[in-house]
């Protein structure tokens, strides 16, 4: 059944097609991914245990996930607009010139800056790891001394990994509201919500473990033999923490924010 589409949907279609946020985020995100796969991949020759090519792609497809993620999710809501707008233009002529939008920031995006420079913050130990920056040879290996925090091994560690999560998702939050209302958003955005949780347990189990030797129970990879309960716990813990997020921070906060 065909249904009809008013001017001022189409004027909102129009205006998203204009704009090019959702190109600059799925660069953002790729530059990040070839970032974090050829540093773990170039410090290999220092700590083969931690980095090199087999380390680097054995994390890749979790860096990877999130600009794929964000570029086939620019790429179909884009064919879906225009097939929409395509459909609009039988029903309708003489459409208005629709001019574009500015930039500007607003609260939550200065609420995003805040966050970004915090995970840069807590990430230094770790970006230096995966640099080889601040070097000091210890027994047959080296550690990465920054600042006033302890001192880290160098290559891959899960820490980053976090912090890599939530900032594509920090990223990936500033597109969301362009996209067109569908099951498959609710579904994305539910799997955000999801590795965001996780991706905060990573960050607070290396760096609590790493800065203040406080070893919190999170699952990271492991060969112990109750592993599969554990897992099974953890999954459930973080599934109920993503729903809460997901219904509160999203269905009764954000969306409803963005429909008024």
């Amino acid at each position: 059944m065909k249904q009809s589409i008013t001017e001022a949907e189409i004027i909102r279609l129009r205006l998203r097609l204009q704009s090019r946020l959702d190109y600059f985020v799925a660069i953002l995100l790729w530059f990040l991914f070839f970032f974090s796969f050829l540093s773990t991949w170039a410090v290999g020759f220092l700590d083969p245990m931690n980095a090199g090519l087999k380390v680097a792609f054995q994390v890749a497809p979790i860096f990877l996930f999130f600009p794929a993620f964000a570029t086939f999710g620019m790429i179909s809501d884009r064919i879906l607009i225009g097939d929409l707008l395509k459909i609009s233009a039988k029903d309708h002529s003489g459409h208005k010139k629709v001019k574009s939008e500015h930039f500007r920031l607003s609260p939550e995006d200065y609420l995003r800056i805040s966050l970004i420079i915090l995970f840069l913050f807590i990430s230094l130990p770790w970006l230096a790891a995966r640099l080889g920056l601040c070097l000091v040879p210890v027994d047959s290996t080296f550690v990465v001394p920054v600042f006033f925090f302890q001192p880290v091994h160098v290559g891959e560690h899960h820490g980053f990994i976090g912090i890599y999560m939530l900032l594509a998702i920090l990223l990936i939050s500033k597109t969301e509201r362009l996209y067109l209302n569908s099951i498959f958003k609710e579904v994305s955005i539910f799997g955000l919500c999801f590795a965001l949780i996780w991706g905060v347990g990573l960050v607070l189990d290396d760096f609590l473990q790493e800065q203040l030797n406080f070893d919190l129970p999170f699952w990271v990879w492991s060969t112990e033999p109750n592993l599969i309960g554990w897992v099974a716990i953890q999954l459930g813990m973080v599934t109920i923490l993503t729903g809460l997020v997901y219904y509160f921070g999203w269905r009764k906060y954000y969306k409803v924010k963005e429909e008024k």
